[in-house]
């Protein structure tokens, strides 16, 4: 039988505990109907039940919904190895299309959409993601909303965010610490820049880090001057160019730079792409500089990488810290000094010198 044969689909059809073998897409879509129905039953009891009870019914409904959800993940993962054309966002047999138009009423998920696109809701999807806000009496966005903050794509974010930001602090500290009247970072792409919060917060840091912001949206710029300039002893700059092309742009800063920071740039890069960017910050490095970075590690389950694809149309990086160490040495970088920290469930914080 052809790998890409569907006609054992059917048997997707096949009643629970019937003994008949499902295919990966008869599996997945028995999954997704479970959620939807699930879904279905939980606006109609709210319905009913009004906008008070709202506390009752996500209690009432969490465990089984969540249930739900991972048997959903599971055989999206399973799916997506044997038939991941038919699993792309715009083909019209995708069994997972229902629950697509679902997650596009919750504002966690067009953020996302948004921040992949490049757009200008970086900075207000960072701040759902660490702070949380509520869907509205929409009952099953709430419980979708919900599934989604206890994942570990989400909470890993969120420690990912202090972890970061802690390290890039004590990364400035060490080097004010030998008597530096200043250091030079180069922050590619704004975001909601909320991992820099620990680094504002300290007055040494703030006293002596001189930031060059880079992002190709004016508005992302703007609202990063508004964040950081009263915050910032000494003056920062703000240059509109392509983070990921800013070594060949005619706006290159022209001074070299103590650390190069980028908080979620080798998120969703494919490898030439991810090389050619840490290559790029290489050369915007000075003697002794570093490149400062973070990324999900391994330990983000099979069905979560399965639901970022199948969901947003990203395939989200999970890489080992070898995976990284051989990047960094591909771009020059002493892969022999690179630091690495890690805080659960799967967050990696990155520190690699220049050679």
């Amino acid at each position: 039988m052809n790998a890409n044969d569907d006609s054992t689909a059917s048997d997707g059809d096949a009643p629970p505990g019937s003994g008949a073998a499902r295919s990966p897409l008869g599996a997945l879509t028995h999954a997704i109907d479970n959620v939807l129905a699930l879904l279905a039953e939980a606006q109609a009891e709210a319905d009913k039940a009004g906008p008070g009870a709202a506390p009752r019914l996500l209690a009432a409904y969490r465990d089984r919904f969540h249930a739900a959800m991972s048997a959903f993940i599971d055989a999206l993962a399973d799916a997506l190895d044997r038939a991941p054309a038919t699993l792309a966002a715009a083909s019209p047999d995708n069994p997972i299309a229902p629950l697509i138009a679902k997650a596009r009423d919750l504002p966690l998920f067009r953020r996302a959409q948004d921040t992949l696109a490049n757009t200008d809701d970086a900075r207000e999807l960072q701040r759902v993601l660490l702070n949380g806000r509520g869907a509205g009496f929409d009952f099953p966005s709430l419980l979708l909303e919900d599934y989604f903050r206890e994942t570990v794509f989400v909470r890993t974010f969120r420690s990912r965010v202090t972890l970061f930001g802690e390290m890039l602090r004590d990364e400035v500290l060490a080097r004010l610490s030998g008597g530096r009247k200043e250091v030079r970072l180069l922050n590619l792409r704004c975001g909601g820049l909320l991992e820099l919060g620990p680094l504002l917060a300290h007055p040494v840091c703030a006293a002596g880090a001189v930031i060059t912001f880079v992002d190709e949206s004016t508005s992302a710029l703007r609202l990063a001057r508004q964040n950081v300039e009263r915050k910032l002893a000494l003056p920062p700059r703000f240059v509109r160019a392509d983070p990921l092309t800013l070594s060949d742009s005619l706006n290159r800063p022209h001074q070299p730079f103590d650390l190069v920071v980028t908080f979620s740039q080798f998120d969703v890069l494919p490898l030439p792409a991810a090389l050619t960017f840490a290559r790029g910050a290489y050369l915007m490095l000075a003697p002794g500089g570093a490149l400062a970075a973070s990324g999900y590690s391994p330990d983000v389950p099979r069905g979560e990488r399965a639901l970022a694809l199948g969901l947003l149309g990203a395939r989200v990086n999970c890489w080992a810290e070898a995976d990284w160490s051989k990047l960094l040495g591909q771009a020059a970088f002493d892969r022999e000094s690179a630091r690495f920290q890690r805080r659960p469930p799967a967050a990696l914080a990155i520190l690699a010198q220049r050679a």
